[in-house]
């Protein structure tokens, strides 16, 4: 069954696809949760460049409660727990993951890559709230979790950068 024939009961327009599925992004095959976190990064940018990379966590904070509402929606009428199709998880995690680093395009590759590989390896406790943690709430916390990791990672190798790599 296709991912839009998953979605079936909603409507291709209706609030939680179009935020649950980040515009649509997360419809795109091969690899959805990929396409939603490179579908992040310019709203990231936008944020960080417009006031500063830490308002990434008030706006991702906002998206978690947004996404739990969408998640819960689409769960709630599909039946399907934790559909790949829904990509505003990955989207707080992306801003989570680049909340503390400069707005550079070497940073945002080095996040994005580092959130990709906790998001789907999943270590503790990533792969336990994944598990055991059902719902809107659920679909949303393991990429937060992966996120911390992930902004950890980011901020580590960043620190260990050469200087004139950084520009």
């Amino acid at each position: 069954m296709s991912r839009l024939e998953r979605l079936a009961p909603l409507k291709f327009h209706d609030w939680s696809v179009v935020l649950g599925t980040w515009f649509w992004s997360g419809l795109i095959r091969p690899a959805p949760g990929t396409f939603g976190s490179a579908a992040a990064l310019p709203f990231a940018a936008a944020i960080a460049l417009a006031w500063s990379p830490v308002m990434l966590l008030p706006a991702a904070f906002l998206l978690f409660l947004i996404g739990w509402a969408a998640a819960a929606r689409i769960v709630h009428v599909t039946g399907v727990e934790d559909s790949q199709s829904i990509v505003i998880d990955e989207v707080v995690g992306i801003f989570v993951t680049l909340s503390l680093v400069p707005v550079r395009p070497l940073s945002y590759a080095i996040g994005f890559l580092a959130f990709r590989v906790f998001d789907i390896i999943k270590p503790f406790p990533v792969g336990l709230a994944d598990r055991h943690i059902g719902g809107g709430f659920g679909v949303m916390l393991d990429d937060v979790l992966a996120a911390i990791y992930a902004l950890g990672m980011t901020m580590v190798i960043w620190h260990f950068i050469p200087e004139g790599w950084r520009r």
